[in-house]
């Protein structure tokens, strides 16, 4: 006969256990030790005068990853490490999750070690270490709150805090190991609400960047990004679609296109999704054409007397945002422009 072991027991063996787990965290300080020489500055010119500025995670031997948003309409890539900076390319962009790895030739820094979501308990104490503002090497600690998102697209919700600058930089558990890229953070309201990609994502990376890569190398000449994009390394991230002749269209058509029950399958560089107009004004952007998966949920409003058509996605899914013009590019396709230099979108009405 089997005996049944007694509650305090087994109480008592859960509590040594989280003890024990409790007793293996390392010290803050030395989290930092460990960590930090593997955060790199990022600096992009996006023009003469222009430039964004973000954080990186060195992951591989002379391979760098970051939000994909820090290198939007980059000229060229630096990375900073110490006092020394060097020149980068684009590696590999998956653009749906905001991750994009870069190539740093000669850059000698240390990678990091590698964590999972799989294994974050609420309450948990995580740490950034980022350049927030240019504050090089800005280290903070929060506790994890949640893991939000859709399935294949989470994000980690934390109380640390993200500002400008941190975009790109390392979240670690108290072990530190890296279990996420920091990406965007509540603007409003002071109220801790700070986001992480997690690190689990880096090893797809490459298979999805390249996948993205050779989707956008097939476009119709009409509709690719200029200068072209190749596979094996792309300097800057693409620009504005060349086309031979468009027309903007005025208020009446903005309406009658964006109407309540309209959908619209488009393509932003890469990225096929079918957009479909609520009646409230916003939208449900979903993924795979003709599906019913829904990737992300987003607002949009129009503002036809000035000719705008403005996007407010859910910063936790996905945390583009921004206003367009539209125009047509053909006798069934159009094209919505950025009007905040973001990514351009190639749509044509399904129904």
């Amino acid at each position: 006969m089997r005996m049944r072991k007694p509650k305090f027991f087994r109480a008592a063996i859960l509590a040594v256990a989280t003890w024990a787990n409790l007793a293996h965290a390392i010290e803050p300080d030395k989290i930092f030790e460990m960590v930090s020489p593997s955060i790199v500055l990022i600096v992009a010119p996006t023009s003469e005068r222009g430039f964004n500025q973000g954080s990186g995670v060195v992951v591989a031997p002379e391979t760098v990853v970051t939000n994909c948003h820090v290198l939007k309409k980059a000229k060229s890539i630096s990375v900073k490490h110490g006092q020394e900076y060097l020149q980068a390319q684009l590696q590999y962009p998956d653009v749906e999750r905001d991750l994009c790895q870069i190539k740093v030739p000669a850059l000698k820094a240390p990678p990091v070690k590698m964590g999972t979501m799989a294994n974050l308990r609420i309450g948990q104490r995580v740490y950034t270490l980022g350049n927030p503002e240019g504050l090089e090497l800005t280290f903070n600690e929060g506790l994890f709150s949640a893991l939000r998102g859709t399935e294949g697209n989470k994000r980690i919700q934390i109380s640390a805090a993200i500002t400008h600058g941190s975009s790109g930089g390392g979240l670690f558990d108290d072990q530190g190991r890296l279990i996420g890229i920091t990406s965007s953070g509540f603007k409003d309201g002071g109220l801790g609400l700070n986001f992480a990609i997690p690190a689990d994502y880096i090893a797809e990376l490459r298979k999805r960047g390249s996948e993205a890569l050779a989707s956008l190398a097939a476009q119709p000449a009409d509709i690719k990004p200029s200068p072209k994009v190749k596979p094996d390394a792309p300097s800057e991230i693409p620009e504005a679609p060349a086309t031979k002749s468009r027309r903007k269209l005025d208020r009446d058509e903005m309406l009658a296109q964006f109407k309540p029950g309209r959908e619209i399958q488009a393509n932003e560089q890469g990225q096929a999704f079918t957009l479909k107009v609520l009646e409230n004004g916003g939208w449900v952007r979903r993924y795979c054409p003709g599906c019913n998966v829904k990737f992300g949920d987003g607002r949009l409003r129009l503002e036809p007397d000035a000719g705008k058509i403005c996007m407010d996605w859910s910063f936790v899914t996905y945390p583009d945002s921004g206003c367009y013009a539209a125009f047509q590019t053909g006798d069934s396709g159009y094209l919505l422009e950025s009007l905040d230099g973001g990514r351009p979108i190639v749509y044509r009405m399904i129904n």
